[in-house]
């Protein structure tokens, strides 16, 4: 614990630091198991989200190939 505090703690003080830490991530833990096994609700699960940069990518993708398909019709073209 010493990497956060500076200082060296009492004994009793080490105690309620850990307490203080271990505290909510015990009842939050807790909190969610009840929610599981009791109330019978499936864990959360991550839902992918649209995202912009691969929105952008695919525009950039498909400007890039309408670019290219133009310069080909333009190269196609018969020159008077």
């Amino acid at each position: 614990m010493s990497f956060f505090m500076p200082n060296k703690l009492n004994p009793q003080g080490q105690k309620l630091l850990t307490i203080i830490i271990a505290l909510p991530v015990f009842v939050s833990s807790t909190y969610v198991l009840y929610k599981r096994v009791v109330l019978e609700e499936d864990p959360r699960r991550h839902v992918p989200h649209r995202n912009e940069t691969n929105d952008l990518l695919a525009q950039f993708e498909a400007d890039m190939e309408k670019e290219r398909r133009q310069q080909q019709q333009h190269q196609e073209q018969p020159r008077s």
